[in-house]
């Protein structure tokens, strides 16, 4: 995977843990399983929206 892949990757991540959060939401899911489970189109959405609030 590409470096800015995984900047971006590491983005959503941070949106969607920082989402649950505001919502109340308990998550155990790593990192690992985020990324493995997130569509491509899920994670380019989750980075503009980051972007966005940011």
């Amino acid at each position: 995977m590409e470096l800015m892949d995984m900047q971006k990757c590491q983005i959503a991540w941070n949106f969607f843990l920082e989402s649950c959060e505001k919502h109340g939401i308990s998550t155990n899911l790593s990192f690992y399983q985020f990324i493995q489970s997130v569509t491509v189109e899920q994670l380019e959405s989750m980075v503009r929206q980051s972007e966005l609030a940011g």
